[in-house]
């Protein structure tokens, strides 16, 4: 409907929300195939924060691949263009991190990660709040360091269903229960429960 009436400023939207879809069902050619399409909206040098989303969308798809060199060059383009719009945009931490994790530097994934964390706490982004939870708990997880995993991942699931989110819920309820599994089972078994429920409810056959 917005190509037929020529609005870019739904196109852009619209193709970015189908790109990420695409991402979460891990079908990475589909998924650039739309965000470049976004992406080729700005071609005009007409820059506003579409574009930017465009830009950190496709270096998630890289990242996603472990393609690391152009996931880092599309999130530093994101990173300079919500600058220049004076926007800071927490996710492109959180992707920042996970390139520096992939390349075993981890006090600076840790960095990235707390960095956005940061900002979205800043700015009352509650999604960008609960993901970034996720994320330094996973990092607890990857160092082997539990007690401070349960901390990331309960604020993380706290966050999540203030706002009803359902997969940074199934995320925080699934590293809740792979923390709790070898010290206490009831627990674990309690987590993995609520990861379930929301598994299916995202990702069942049905849907």
């Amino acid at each position: 409907i917005a190509k037929l009436n020529n609005l870019e400023n739904i196109t852009s939207p619209a193709l970015n929300a189908i790109g990420e879809v695409y991402i979460v069902l891990k079908d990475y050619p589909k998924a650039l195939s739309f965000l470049e399409k976004q992406r080729k909206l700005y071609e005009d040098g007409n820059v506003n924060d579409g574009l930017g989303y465009a830009l950190y969308d496709i270096g998630i798809v890289y990242e996603e691949m472990n393609q690391l060199d152009s996931a880092m060059s599309y999130e530093m383009q994101a990173l300079d263009l919500f600058k220049r719009l004076n926007h800071e945009e927490p996710l492109v931490f959180k992707v920042l991190g996970n390139i520096e994790l992939k390349s075993g530097n981890l006090s600076k994934a840790l960095s990235y990660y707390q960095q956005g964390l940061q900002i979205a706490i800043q700015n009352n982004e509650r999604r960008a709040s609960a993901t970034l939870y996720n994320k330094i708990s996973s990092f607890y997880k990857t160092t082997n360091r539990a007690d401070s995993g349960i901390y990331y991942a309960q604020k993380g699931l706290k966050e999540s269903e203030t706002i009803s989110h359902k997969k940074t819920i199934l995320e925080a309820a699934a590293l809740l229960s792979g923390f709790y599994e070898e010290k206490n089972a009831e627990e674990a078994l309690r987590y993995l429960k609520i990861a379930n429920i929301y598994k299916d409810s995202l990702f069942g056959a049905g849907n």
